[in-house]
């Protein structure tokens, strides 16, 4: 899930990708796997004011302002490039999406990022999702309602 960092004593921000339990990333022919704090120790910044979760739309619209006022580095390229293939929605419908998920069914906020990051688009999907991100079961009729929302149905 993208976090991003708002950098005291400056305008920009870091925005690196990682799942919960790190991340993977290619040197040459050889594959790493990088814990969540590998990641942040990567990230040179001199203090994180703030962390935040954020969709991927929201993390696509701060590289973009980004990119308007600085050269991004590498990783925020790339990271651009694959938000730019995997975004569907704009920002302010996803975190609307987001708010509605948390009030209607009670999901954490990371929840219901995962959920709208994923673009879940069947009842398999989503049963297959929540069996990992949530410790309860759900009603068919819940499954269906939660189901319309992601899919503007």
């Amino acid at each position: 899930m993208p976090t991003a960092w708002l950098v005291k004593g400056g305008k920009a921000f870091a925005v690196v990708r990682f799942s919960a339990g790190g991340g993977n990333f290619r040197r040459g022919q050889e594959t790493h796997k990088l814990k969540t704090w590998d990641i942040h120790r990567q990230v040179s910044v001199k203090k994180i004011r703030r962390s935040e979760e954020v969709t991927n739309a929201r993390a696509l619209e701060i590289l973009r302002e980004l990119a308007t006022s600085t050269q991004l580095s590498e990783e925020q390229r790339k990271t651009q490039d694959y938000l730019e293939k995997v975004v569907k929605r704009d920002a302010e419908d996803a975190e609307t999406l987001v708010r509605q998920l948390m009030e209607k069914f009670g999901f954490t906020r990371v929840t219901a990022i995962q959920l709208v990051n994923l673009s879940i688009e069947s009842l398999d999907e989503l049963k297959t999702v929540l069996s990992y991100l949530e410790r309860r079961e759900y009603t068919d009729n819940e499954l269906r309602e939660i189901l319309k929302l992601l899919t503007g149905q």
